[in-house]
C-alpha cells in the first residue's frame, strides 16, 4: 500500500506538469496502473520483452539502459492495412543495435528504444535496419513504442560487423499482417506483408561497399537475385536498405529503373544495382519524385562531407504508380551518418 502511495503521488506530478501538453491523451489511467503493477519499479520501468534468445545479445539489449517511460499508441488509431490500405515504409542504416557498454549504462537509453522513438515519430509501419551488429537472428519488442524488432546475424563464432533488421509495428504482427521473418544472412532477410488483395515481401538489405573484394560484393548480388526469382510473379516486392550504390542520374531512356529526379554520379555498385533492377523490372522510387537535394541525399562522406544518395526503396515497375511519396528525413537521429528514408505506399 505504501509502494502504491508513492506512485500515486509519483503519478500525480507527472501529470501536473504534463496537463498543457498537446497530446494529454497520452496519460491515463492505464500508465498508472502499468507503472503500479511491475515487478521492477525499484529499477527501471518494464520497456522491452525478447521474445526468442538467440544469442548473449538479448540480454544486453535488454539490461543496458533506461529512458522515460511512455505509453503505446492505441492501435485502433494506426492501422494502415486495414482503414486506408496505406503503409509507411523505411529504410535506416543505424550503424548498430548494440548499447554502448558503460558503468553507468543504466542510465543511456537503450538503442532499441531510441530507435523506435524516431520510428514511432515519422509514423513509420515497418523499417529495415542496417548495421544491427548483432548474431546469430531472434526477435525482441520495445512494449511501450509499439514496435517488435526481427533480425538476421552472423554465426556465434563470426564478426559481427554488419546485420540486418526489421522494425515492424508490433500491432501488424498480431493482427497477421506482418509473417513471421525469413533470414537468408547477415545482409539479407524478409517478411511478407499481407492484405486481403495480395501479398508483398519486403526484403532487408546491406549491400557490401566499394571497398569490399569482388566475390563478397557479387555474392551479395546473387543472393538477392536468387531470392527474388523465387517470389511469384503475383506479389509485390520492396526492396529497402543501404546499398552502398550511387546510380547517379539518368543517361538515357531505357534506363527504365532510374526516374527522372535521380542525382549525382554513377559508380560501379551502382552499376550492379541498376543491372538487377533492369533483369527484375524494378524501379528505384527515390528516384521519381521532385524534391530539394537534401531530401534525396541519404549519407555523408566522412571525408569529403559531401552528401550522396546510397540508401533506396525499391520496387516493382507495376507498383511504381502506388508510391505516394519518398524521401529522406533529415529530422531522424540516432547517432548516424545515414538519413532515414521513408515512402509512403498504397498497397
Amino acid at each position: 500500500v505504501d509502494r502504491q502511495c508513492d506512485w500515486l503521488q509519483a503519478w500525480t506530478t507527472l501529470n501536473n506538469s504534463l496537463q498543457h501538453r498537446s497530446e494529454p491523451y497520452l496519460y491515463k489511467k492505464t500508465f498508472l496502473s502499468n507503472m503500479l503493477s511491475t515487478k521492477q519499479m525499484e529499477l527501471l520501468p518494464q520497456v522491452s520483452q525478447s521474445h526468442t534468445v538467440a544469442s548473449g545479445t538479448v540480454n544486453r539489449l535488454m539490461d543496458s539502459g533506461g529512458g522515460s517511460p511512455t505509453v503505446s499508441e492505441n492501435p485502433k488509431k494506426h492501422n494502415p492495412i486495414k482503414h486506408n490500405n496505406k503503409l509507411v515504409i523505411a529504410s535506416w542504416n543505424i550503424k548498430t543495435l548494440l548499447d554502448p557498454q558503460h558503468k553507468n549504462s543504466i542510465s543511456i537509453p537503450r538503442r532499441t528504444a531510441v530507435i523506435a522513438r524516431e520510428l514511432k515519430r515519422y509514423k513509420v509501419d515497418i523499417a529495415a535496419l542496417q548495421e544491427t551488429h548483432l548474431k546469430n537472428s531472434g526477435q525482441l519488442e520495445e512494449r511501450n513504442a509499439g514496435y517488435t524488432y526481427l533480425w538476421s546475424g552472423c554465426e556465434e563464432n563470426e564478426q559481427n560487423h554488419y546485420g540486418v533488421a526489421i522494425c515492424v509495428r508490433t500491432e501488424l504482427m498480431k493482427k497477421g499482417i506482418i509473417s513471421e521473418p525469413c533470414c537468408y544472412s547477415d545482409r539479407m532477410m524478409s517478411v511478407q506483408i499481407l492484405n486481403q488483395n495480395n501479398e508483398t515481401t519486403f526484403i532487408a538489405c546491406y549491400a557490401p561497399t566499394m571497398m569490399a573484394d569482388t566475390h563478397t560484393v557479387e555474392s551479395f548480388y546473387k543472393e538477392l537475385n536468387d531470392v527474388i526469382e523465387k517470389i511469384p510473379k503475383k506479389n509485390g516486392i520492396i526492396l529497402a536498405g543501404d546499398f552502398n550504390a550511387r546510380v547517379g542520374e539518368k543517361q538515357s531512356s531505357m534506363e527504365e529503373a532510374i526516374g527522372p529526379h535521380s542525382i549525382g554520379k554513377r559508380n560501379e555498385n551502382g552499376l550492379r544495382l541498376l543491372n538487377i533492377c533492369t533483369q527484375q523490372n524494378l524501379r528505384i522510387a527515390n528516384t521519381y519524385f521532385q524534391m530539394k537535394n537534401k531530401y534525396k541525399t541519404t549519407w555523408q562522406h566522412p571525408g569529403s562531407k559531401q552528401w550522396h544518395q546510397i540508401d533506396y526503396i525499391i520496387t516493382r515497375a507495376r507498383d511504381t504508380k502506388h508510391v505516394l511519396r519518398c524521401r529522406s528525413m533529415r529530422g531522424a537521429h540516432c547517432e548516424t551518418d545515414h538519413n532515414l528514408v521513408r515512402a509512403t505506399m498504397k498497397l
